[in-house]
């Protein structure tokens, strides 16, 4: 019993044979297979985690902004200060 290994140029030379020898549509399903494989799911969480954190550092911003904003029209000087910013 004899074991062999392929190279990585042989073995893809193998794959890109049988690309060339498949239809559209198998190709366009093996893509989309591969493609579905080749994800990592740690890389979609991570992504939904920095999604999560910029909506709500954003959300910070105009909260802060917003305070800010009332403080400012409450100052005895909101009349020059209203003209120069907003």
């Amino acid at each position: 019993m004899a074991i062999s290994f392929q190279s990585d140029e042989e073995v893809l030379r193998k794959l890109r044979e049988r690309l060339r020898k498949m239809s559209d549509e198998v190709l366009i399903k093996f893509g989309k297979e591969v493609r579905r494989l080749a994800e990592n799911p740690f890389q979609r969480q991570l992504e939904e985690a920095r999604r999560e954190w910029k909506r709500r550092k954003l959300q910070k911003t105009e909260a802060s902004f917003s305070v800010a904003k009332a403080r400012l029209l409450r100052c005895p000087l909101s009349g020059t200060l209203k003209r120069v910013i907003f």
